[in-house]
């Protein structure tokens, strides 16, 4: 992942990218579910590190992701071929309060599901286009494993569904506080899949 680059001034900057998307392919058959989590590793770190050394890192928790999740090939869902790849049919559903970076899928950002999305009803009769038994991960702050942080779901299809191939990615935006030092910051986020 690569974050916009911010300007520094006397108040908080906001540096916003995509995360890789993961794809799961969960082709058992067994429907016992699978869990797509993220947590980072540590903190970031400036590279070329200048002044005190507080000034040139940024906590992983001023990092906060935005989930969402689609079918990754066309057609997953009976009766319905519309889908594209990471927007099946009219679009992704996406998280609310964090709009899409430039560079995303074309999404709908918007406040509550619409009945019948995002694994409500979804995938019956193919009047839905998008993925069935499959949700996307709470908007969450992400944080350091180093400093007794949890993992965050990013997408996870819990038992009784998950069979399929899916697409799951997340909005990522990073809170720069103005009193760090200018810098390319880099940190390590872990990406880990349960159950398959």
């Amino acid at each position: 992942m690569t974050l916009s680059g911010v300007t520094l001034g006397g108040e908080f900057q906001n540096s916003t990218g995509n995360l890789q998307t993961v794809n799961v392919n969960d082709s058992r058959g067994t429907l016992t579910g699978w869990t797509v989590t993220g947590q980072m590793e540590g903190d970031f770190t400036n590279l070329y590190p200048t002044g005190n050394v507080p000034d040139n890192w940024i906590p992983a928790d001023f990092l906060t992701w935005a989930p969402w999740v689609g079918l990754s090939t066309p057609g997953n869902i009976p009766a319905d071929n519309t889908n594209t790849i990471f927007c099946p049919g009219t679009g992704c559903v996406g998280p609310s309060g964090l709009a899409a970076a430039a560079g995303t899928p074309t999404v709908v950002v918007g406040g509550t599901l619409p009945a019948g999305l995002n694994g409500t009803g979804a995938g019956t009769g193919g009047v839905s286009s998008t993925p069935a038994e499959v949700y996307y991960g709470p908007t969450a702050v992400l944080n350091n494993y180093n400093t007794g942080g949890q993992a965050k779901v990013l997408c996870e299809a819990p038992t009784g569904g998950g069979g399929g191939e899916f697409t799951c990615g997340a909005y990522l935006s990073l809170a720069v506080p103005p009193y760090v030092a200018a810098g390319t910051y880099t940190a390590t986020m872990d990406i880990i899949v349960t159950g398959l």
